[in-house]
């Protein structure tokens, strides 16, 4: 029950976090420390450039759009390996089971990210020359 909870909560706090991050996208002037709050959650909706992924990789678009939508599949394997240890620790576990248990969580709970980078290769901004960009 306890790790249930925790689940639970932990979800839930994601997509709220998820869900301010989609207020970041507006074109407002937020003021301190709404705007530290706000650029603090772009780590959860996989902005990657948070962490200086250019500096190891370089700057290419094409990769940083990839390395976004592989984050969440890239958990798998870590899910499946964590679950296969506690498997051999509890025989009676259904390892099938709580393996699309966790991943849907996860998924579930990165959706709101998910979609975002999706999504952003198809945002139109205004370009100062009056030409799409």
């Amino acid at each position: 029950r306890a790790s249930s909870f925790f689940s639970i909560a932990v979800g839930v706090q994601l997509t709220a976090i998820q869900t301010l991050s989609v207020f970041r996208t507006l074109t407002l002037t937020w003021v301190e420390p709404l705007n530290t709050i706000l650029r603090t959650t772009e780590l959860v909706t996989f902005n990657l450039g948070i962490v200086r992924t250019a500096c190891l990789f370089g700057s290419d678009p094409v990769f940083e759009f990839a390395s976004r939508q592989l984050t969440p599949i890239l958990c798998v394997p870590v899910i499946v390996v964590v679950l296969f240890w506690r498997h051999r620790q509890d025989r009676e576990l259904n390892l099938a089971r709580e393996t699309c248990n966790a991943v849907g969580t996860v998924f579930s709970a990165f959706y709101i990210g998910l979609l975002k980078s999706c999504l952003a290769p198809f945002v139109c901004y205004q370009h100062p020359e009056d030409h799409g960009a």
